[in-house]
């Protein structure tokens, strides 16, 4: 079987990864999961899940429970090749799970990432605008 293409992760810049090569490393970073969303993984949910990011505010979910959710959904296609549609989500998917990882990274401190669940942050709703239109326009044709 052929590997996925799209498992080929932008490189992180080298200045971010020390940073983040200490904070992976330690466990109190792993903070616990959320509640996670009971969505199947498919395009509509993801573009349904995408909407509710860009309007925080009226969403049923926060924004760590959709990075969490994105993640899953990247990891249930690590092993198969995914259907065109599902494959040409992947990358955004991927992309917002690790800009969430960042944006915490690069946001907080290490004993707030030692201490904090994150369900009160809120990524720049701009993202997720720009990844919503980047999945509208990957819509296969």
């Amino acid at each position: 079987m052929n590997g996925p293409k799209y498992f080929n992760r932008l490189p992180i810049p080298c200045k971010l990864m020390p940073m983040l090569t200490v904070y992976r490393d330690i466990p109190a970073f792993q903070c616990s999961p959320s509640k996670p969303i009971e969505l199947d993984f498919t395009r509509e949910n993801a573009l349904a899940v995408l909407s509710w990011g860009a309007i925080p505010e009226e969403s049923p979910y926060s924004h760590k429970q959709i990075a969490e959710w994105c993640d899953k959904f990247w990891c249930k296609y690590l092993d198969i090749d995914p259907p065109k549609e599902i494959e040409e989500l992947l990358p955004i998917l991927t992309d917002i799970d690790d800009q969430w990882e960042l944006y915490l990274v690069n946001t907080y401190s290490l004993r707030q990432l030692q201490e904090e669940d994150f369900e009160h942050v809120i990524l720049p709703v701009e993202w997720f605008k720009n990844w919503l239109r980047q999945a509208l326009s990957s819509k296969q044709t």
